[in-house]
C-alpha cells in the first residue's frame, strides 16, 4: 500500500513466506509490494527507527540549577550564621 509504512511483522512474515513461495507470492501474502520486497531482499530497506528516549538534558539542567542556588544560598545562611 502506497505511503504506509511495513511493520517488522510483515518484513519477518515475507521472508519466512519467501522461503516456499515466489517473490510476487510472498509479497501480496505478506501484504507489502513486490518493489519492497525487492528493497527487502537486497538489504536496501531501512529498518525502522528506534524511538528516541526522553531529552533530560533540558529538564536536568534546570533542576541542577535550582539545587545548587538553593544549596549555595542554604550553604551561605548556615557558613555566615550569627555574621548576617
Amino acid at each position: 500500500m502506497s505511503g504506509n509504512h511495513i511493520t517488522e511483522r510483515q518484513i519477518r512474515l515475507y521472508m519466512k513466506l519467501r522461503e516456499n513461495f515466489t517473490q510476487e507470492v510472498a509479497a501480496s501474502k505478506a501484504s507489502i509490494s513486490v518493489s519492497t520486497a525487492c528493497r527487502i531482499e537486497a538489504n536496501r530497506h531501512q529498518p525502522k527507527k528506534d524511538k528516541r528516549g526522553w531529552r533530560t538534558f533540558y529538564l536536568t539542567s534546570k533542576i541542577y540549577a535550582f539545587f545548587l542556588t538553593f544549596m549555595f544560598c542554604e550553604g551561605l545562611t548556615i557558613w555566615l550564621g550569627d555574621a548576617m
